[in-house]
């Protein structure tokens, strides 16, 4: 969400963008880089950090030496575990001898078809999973009421539980534009929407901070008619097999989409066997905004094999840029955006 989409193709001039104009499609796909090395053209960095990236927000990246020295202890860290990985591939690989290791997954994005139901439904299924099959066969518990564009969980506690791990890349609820309801009561007070795995959780996301953060950057935004914002809460990070809401809003809880990031299972039409295969998790060095700040920082994480991150060749390839942070938003809440990671 800190990415503005591709941009069109525009002229490439090796005196400002350096040796790396390929990013910018100017031929058919077939013939690009990204065709002939998979699906992202690897080792195309201008650096580390891209200078071209600095180049064009160089407020982003107006880093400090310490911060900077922190960023280069994090690269080495990341680079020395991923060479360690692939030495103990190399060594415990039998009878053959692994050159090069797949840092990237065949993960796919799914989104579900709420339009699937039908108009008669009231309650929603406990197998209800259209949209997400090729993800991981779902499982639903509580009460929830199928309501046009909307599923609405009108009990306090609500499940949605994954066959197997899956990333939680989206979950847009309904949050009220009003703070507070007729009765003086904040909405969203006390409700928690968690992400689980094997009943341990990985996040959580309090629903009134996350109101009063989307509040804060969209109220403008609200029409009169609805009177409601939407909020992500999800998290494009972490894997997770549960999706728990605790402590609905007396109101209920209105989801309007869900979209998890996830590898079709090896030995699948769609995922062949293959021992060279990505880890379940890694380490990469996010690069992301805090609180409505226009700085980016680094940070070094571990994040699901299956994240909702660009790395940064993609972003090159893509010719992405970051997007501008107004100044009336600083100081301001912010829920996690999708970062970037150098990596």
């Amino acid at each position: 969400r800190d990415l503005l989409e591709p941009a069109p193709p525009r002229t490439c001039s090796s005196f400002s963008d350096g040796p790396f104009c390929s990013r910018f499609p100017t031929m058919p796909a077939a013939t690009t880089l990204s065709a002939l090395n998979g699906a992202s053209a690897q080792y195309v960095v201008d650096g580390i950090l891209s200078h071209w990236l600095q180049s064009r927000h160089s407020e982003a990246f107006a880093w400090s030496r310490d911060t900077m020295s922190t960023f280069s202890g994090q690269i080495s860290r990341v680079i020395a575990e991923t060479l360690s990985r692939r030495l103990l591939r190399s060594a415990t690989s039998a009878g053959h001898v692994i050159t090069s290791v797949k840092s990237r997954s065949k993960s796919r994005c799914f989104r579900l078809a709420l339009d699937h139901l039908p108009p008669w439904q009231v309650t929603v299924p406990s197998n209800f999973s259209a949209g997400l099959s090729g993800a991981a066969d779902v499982t639903w518990e509580g009460r929830w009421e199928a309501k046009a564009d909307r599923l609405t969980l009108q009990t306090a506690l609500g499940y949605i539980r994954f066959a197997r791990p899956v990333v939680a890349c989206r979950l847009v609820v309904s949050v009220p534009v009003a703070t507070e309801d007729e009765d003086g009561h904040v909405w969203g007070r006390d409700a928690l929407i968690c992400g689980r795995l094997k009943g341990r959780e990985q996040w959580c996301t309090s629903m009134d901070q996350a109101a009063a953060a989307t509040r804060s950057m969209d109220a403008s935004m609200a029409t009169s008619e609805q009177g409601e914002l939407q909020a992500d809460v999800g998290n494009g990070l972490r894997s997770v097999d549960e999706l728990a809401v605790l402590a609905a809003p007396p109101g209920g809880l209105a989801m309007l989409k869900l979209e998890v990031s996830a590898t079709p299972s090896a030995g699948s039409e769609e995922q062949p066997t293959d021992s060279s295969a990505a880890p379940a998790e890694r380490h990469v060095v996010l690069l992301r905004r805090g609180q409505g700040a226009a700085l980016v920082e680094p940070t070094l994480a571990v994040v699901a094999r299956d994240a909702a991150v660009w790395d940064m060749n993609e972003v090159l390839q893509q010719n992405m840029l970051l997007r501008t942070v107004p100044s009336g938003n600083s100081g301001r809440l912010s829920l996690s955006r999708r970062p970037v990671a150098a990596k």
